[in-house]
């Protein structure tokens, strides 16, 4: 009977235990969503206030910055989704407050201080 509830016990802190190294790595895996974004954002916001675009080599580039930053922690279908939200999020904050504005000079700061250096 003892026996049994210490395999219960310990079955329970195991559950509770693996849950909890779950969250840090929750944790990780939206940091690197969030900064993957951001420097899509970043790209995306040039590539509509200087009218600029970059070749593959620049994007392959910029990638792999990009990439050494989260530690490759997302996955192809994560990354597109990302990039595609970034594309839309530069758009929208572009036409509602321009290229001279500060939440808009935010992400050409980024580009200029991160992403410009590795092309």
């Amino acid at each position: 009977m003892e026996l049994i509830r210490i395999r219960g016990l310990l079955g329970a802190v195991g559950v509770a235990g693996v849950a909890a190294l779950g969250l840090p790595a929750a944790a990780q895996d939206q940091a690197a969503k969030d900064t993957y974004l951001r420097y899509h954002q970043a790209i995306s916001t040039v590539e509509k206030c200087e009218e600029r675009q970059f070749n593959q080599n620049e994007y392959s580039n910029m990638e792999t910055y990009i990439d050494k930053q989260i530690n490759n922690q997302l996955g192809a279908g994560e990354r597109l989704h990302l990039i595609e939200q970034g594309k839309t999020n530069a758009y929208e904050l572009v036409t509602k407050w321009g290229c001279d504005s500060d939440k808009v000079n935010e992400y050409l700061e980024l580009f200029e201080r991160e992403l410009m250096p590795v092309l």
